[in-house]
């Protein structure tokens, strides 16, 4: 029967090892995680929720539960479920209202949601100027459009 060495001797001879093969390592890469873009947030990085943000950001003091499922073509229970995520992220605030006739409820994009939102959009940035430095998307691809120009796109909004 073959005797059991101790977990910490296992350990030390792993981390000996380890040491070992450091020192003949090739020296490390200096464009590794140059390409990792950690502020990519998750919270955002959604097709809806994207939208949401968008149409939130664009009207500071925010706007009807009908307005934002019109505005991003989504159904009701989609727009609840993204909602709810966009909520426990502290993104955004729900105010509701209700009178005898009606009730409303107005969507807010929070100070925090503005803040984490534009820092997500600059990480987006980022990976376009990559992309666009690298060659993969043509430099006039990366120009935003003006408004009313014949690019693709959602149409103007109305006046």
């Amino acid at each position: 029967m073959a005797s059991a060495t101790p977990l910490t001797e296992n350990r030390s001879a792993m981390s000996s090892e380890a040491a070992e093969t450091d020192e003949s390592s090739p020296p490390v890469d200096p464009l590794a995680g140059r390409y990792d873009y950690p502020g990519l947030a998750r919270v955002p990085h959604e097709r809806a929720r994207l939208g949401l943000l968008m149409a939130l950001a664009a009207q500071p003091r925010g706007l009807l539960f009908v307005e934002l499922k019109a505005q991003c073509r989504l159904t009701d229970g989609n727009l609840n479920r993204h909602l709810h995520v966009l909520t426990e992220a502290g993104w955004i605030e729900v105010w509701k209202k209700a009178s005898a006739k009606l009730s409303q409820t107005r969507l807010i994009l929070t100070e925090t949601g503005l803040r984490e939102f534009q820092a997500y959009l600059a990480h987006l940035q980022q990976v376009l100027n990559d992309a666009t430095k690298l060659g993969i998307i043509p430099q006039e691809a990366h120009r935003t459009p003006s408004v009313g120009s014949s690019a693709s796109g959602p149409p103007p909004l109305p006046s």
